[in-house]
C-alpha cells in the first residue's frame, strides 16, 4: 500500500468518515459523515465550476473542508459541498468573503466550520 493511500484510509478513520463513492451534486442529499476526497485545491475547485459556479470564492468552499492529509488530499464534506451548489445564486460575484471566521449565511442557515488539528 502506497503513502496517500494509508493517509487517506487513516484520516478516514481516525474522522469516521466514508467516501461518496462518485463525486455528483444530490440535490437535498445531506449526510454529515460523507465526503469526497480530492488530490488538489485545484481540482477541489474545479468541481463547483462542473456545477456552475465560476470562480468560486475560497471562503465559502473553504466551509466544506474537513481536513487535508500532509501529501495535500483534501477531505471535503459532500452534504455542505451539495448545499452551496444547491444555493449558488445566492453567492454575490466579487464579494469578499474573506476568511473573518469562515461564516457564511444562506438564508436562514448558518455554516460555520472551525479548523480542526491532526
Amino acid at each position: 500500500m502506497d503513502k496517500e493511500k494509508f493517509e487517506i484510509i487513516k484520516y478516514k478513520i481516525k474522522h469516521g468518515l466514508k467516501e461518496a463513492k462518485t463525486k455528483e451534486y444530490t440535490e437535498g442529499y445531506i449526510i454529515n459523515d460523507i465526503c469526497y476526497i480530492f488530490a488538489t485545491y485545484e481540482a477541489y475547485k474545479n468541481y463547483f465550476i462542473t456545477y456552475g459556479i465560476m470562480n468560486p470564492p475560497e471562503g465559502i468552499i473553504d466551509l466544506c473542508i474537513y481536513g487535508v492529509t500532509p501529501s495535500g488530499y483534501i477531505f471535503a464534506s459532500k452534504g455542505l459541498c451539495d448545499y452551496i451548489i444547491e444555493n449558488k445564486e445566492k453567492i454575490i460575484p466579487g464579494y469578499d468573503y474573506g476568511n473573518k471566521e469562515l461564516e457564511f449565511k444562506f438564508g436562514s442557515k448558518k455554516l460555520i466550520k472551525t479548523k480542526k488539528e491532526d
